[in-house]
């Protein structure tokens, strides 16, 4: 009998907490979440990446030069410490290594400005270096 007494004293503490908690989470669908220019553009690169790693590999005429690109450098970031000399010094070897895949298409100048991207977020934001990495040409 005090074993099916302390059964449903936990039982109904279980159920108590959990109905406490529902009624207490915040309602986070209210809150407008915005990524930075700098995500934004980040994103695009990325894709751009993946387009002309498929060009160098398969030996195509590359796609157009974007200047969309050279933006890196006056995109807002999502955490404005990022901002500085540093970064700068970054943005502009990325833009050009990523001209450099465009005057001299092939696999060498293509993964010199993979590694520009790698070494940059191993500084600033290393969430994303592995998914960079699968960039390269093997």
């Amino acid at each position: 009998m005090k074993g099916s007494v302390f059964l449903l004293l936990i039982i109904f503490l279980g159920v108590l907490l959990f109905h406490y908690d529902q009624d207490n989470r915040k309602d986070l669908s209210n809150y407008e979440i915005q990524d930075s220019e700098l995500a934004l553009l980040m994103r695009f690169v990325h894709d751009q990446a993946k387009v002309l790693k498929g060009e160098v590999v398969n030996a195509q005429a590359l796609s157009d030069y974007n200047k969309e690109v050279e933006f890196i450098t006056s995109a807002n970031p999502t955490r404005p410490s990022v901002q500085g000399p540093e970064f700068e010094a970054f943005a502009r070897y990325y833009i050009e290594k990523n001209k450099n895949v465009f005057e001299a298409p092939g696999k060498d100048s293509y993964n010199d400005m993979i590694e520009s991207c790698v070494a940059c977020h191993n500084e600033f934001c290393p969430g994303p270096v592995r998914t960079i990495k699968k960039l390269t040409i093997k």
